[in-house]
């Protein structure tokens, strides 16, 4: 008899485009490859979602059942234990750390990094920092098991949080397959960085070395700014780089498509990452990547990309030009870059999160 597995879709929306795009694609791979389980996902239709097609979900397999609670809210904790009791759900994942604590099935989750533990930046209000703490210490304490994105990621949970071996999963997430390299007529050739602005993702070094590097093409920086952390927009002023820099904050997924296929070369300078899904989807357009060479950005993009120091804007701006400049190099980094990314499928990541949901059901 097949496991009723529950799954918290209300990752599902705009705020949260990186776990929801996990989030996405893992339930969509489970729908197709698994037909002996079942998935209750739970999802709050209140929630903005311009990224995501939830009816597409659906399935023989796969059923959306709506609630009222958003992840991080006390309701929720009143709200989910009850309804995965009433679904009868046999175990339940949380792609990310909230979880219903007083939930009496098997819980797991997914913890994509411990970056507000490392730089306290991250997150600049105390009592942000205390709940963060809380809510991870009980969500480590409530899971079975504990995923993670990467090797480093693992190590990190193990060092500073002191979660077991045993309970610690590593399983990568994956990156859509891409088309050639091919922009749009109308596109404009670019240098491309997508994320936020977070004090970890090293946006003001990154436009220092391009401004040091003083080439033509304009530096594209998409995805949401969080207005905590002014640094970079300022140091697009103070040195003068404004045109130069476009900052277009939140881009839909086909514009950010187009962006792929638009770049030249692709700058991901963080000081650290859980997984750093944009390089791969980079790589995945064919578009040359120079990357930082903290974790867990090595253990991703491996030989296919130019690693650099990211405190050293002056290495940053020479490989910048060094990727422009030597068309050979430029062809076999987007080589590699397409080849590596094929080792990183989301079929893969729902095959292992199958087979640790399988194990728990045994444990019954």
């Amino acid at each position: 008899m097949g496991l009723n597995i529950g799954i918290d879709g209300r990752y599902l929306q705009d705020h949260f485009p990186g776990i929801g795009r996990y989030t996405y694609h893992l339930i969509k791979e489970l729908r197709d490859i698994d037909g002996n389980d079942t998935f209750m996902v739970f999802f709050n239709p209140e929630a903005t979602n311009s990224r995501f097609d939830l009816k597409s979900l659906e399935g023989p397999n796969v059923a959306l059942q709506p609630v009222e609670s958003t992840p991080f809210s006390l309701k929720s904790q009143l709200e989910m234990p009850r309804e995965l009791r009433m679904a009868r759900v046999d175990l339940f994942h949380s792609p990310h750390y909230p979880l219903p604590l007083l939930s009496r099935c098997p819980l797991v989750c997914t913890i994509h990094d411990t970056i507000p533990l490392r730089d306290p930046a991250f997150m600049p209000s105390p009592g942000a920092r205390a709940a963060y703490r809380l809510a991870l210490f009980l969500a480590l304490a409530r899971s079975k098991y504990v995923i993670a994105d990467s090797a480093a990621s693992r190590e990190d949970l193990m060092r500073c949080l002191r979660v077991p071996p045993h309970r610690l999963r590593v399983v990568y997430p994956g990156v859509e397959p891409a088309e050639p390299h091919l922009a749009a007529a109308d596109s404009e050739r670019c240098i491309l960085y997508v994320g936020t602005n977070k004090p970890h993702k090293n946006l003001p070094r990154l436009i220092r070395a391009y401004g040091k590097a003083g080439v033509s093409l304009p530096l594209v920086i998409a995805g949401p700014q969080d207005p905590r952390f002014p640094e970079a927009f300022q140091e697009v002023q103070s040195l003068g780089l404004e045109g130069r820099v476009r900052f277009l904050g939140h881009v839909g997924e086909d514009h950010l498509q187009n962006l792929y296929r638009s770049a030249d070369l692709f700058v991901f300078p963080s000081l650290a990452e859980g997984f750093g899904l944009p390089a791969l989807e980079a790589m995945s357009h064919g578009v040359p990547v120079i990357a930082s060479n903290q974790p867990a950005l090595p253990e991703v993009v491996g030989e296919a990309a130019l690693l650099v120091d990211p405190l050293d804007e002056d290495l940053m701006a020479s490989a910048m030009l060094r990727v422009l400049e030597d068309k050979d190099f430029a062809q076999e980094l987007s080589r590699r870059g397409r080849e590596r990314a094929l080792l990183f499928t989301w079929r893969k990541t729902a095959e292992g999160c199958l087979q640790l949901y399988r194990e728990m059901g045994s444990l019954r």
